[in-house]
This record gives C-alpha cells, sequence and structure tokens, in this order.
C-alpha cells in the first residue's frame, strides 16, 4: 500500500503555517506508510474502550488479588477505592 495526499492551503496563509501544515501531511503521510500496524492497534484499542465504557462493564477483581487483600499484603483503601502496594524494605 502507498498512501499519499494533495492540499490546497489558502495562499492568504502566512508562509510559516503553510510550511507546518506541508511538515505535518509529509509526516502523516510517512507514518501511514511505514506504522500502519501501529495505528490499526491504537484504533482497535480505542475502539475497545469504547465498546467497554458503553457496556456498563463492572470491574470484577480477581481471586489473587482478593486474597492478597485478606493476606494483608496489600491494603485497600477504602475511602477511595483503591488497592495500595506494600513492598518489604529490601535493605
Amino acid at each position: 500500500m502507498n498512501i499519499g495526499v494533495a492540499h490546497n492551503l489558502s495562499d492568504d496563509m502566512p508562509e510559516d503555517e503553510q510550511t507546518f501544515y506541508l511538515d505535518v501531511l509529509n509526516g502523516l503521510v510517512s507514518h501511514l506508510n511505514t506504522s500502519i500496524e501501529s495505528l490499526a492497534l491504537t484504533g482497535m484499542l480505542l475502539r475497545e474502550l469504547a465498546e467497554y465504557e458503553e457496556s456498563d462493564g463492572i470491574f470484577e477483581p480477581d481471586e489473587k488479588l482478593l486474597k492478597a487483600v485478606e493476606n494483608g499484603k496489600v491494603i485497600k483503601d477504602v475511602e477511595n477505592g483503591k488497592v495500595i502496594q506494600l513492598n518489604k524494605k529490601l535493605h
């Protein structure tokens, strides 16, 4: 696949702005030609995130996390609903 673009910048646009937008277009074409898989991955992740947010998904903690909280290896911050990892000092 080889992707190209055309432009129609206004003659009234200052030269530095024209240069900027031409640089953006050249960078975009280069990125599309060399990193299309990366763009597809980003698009897939954004689509899946949007689907998850629309689904009213409820977080279910893993059994290992529940046992770690129960055994005091991590502390659950009830006020903020977060889990805090406690590491032993190694000295």
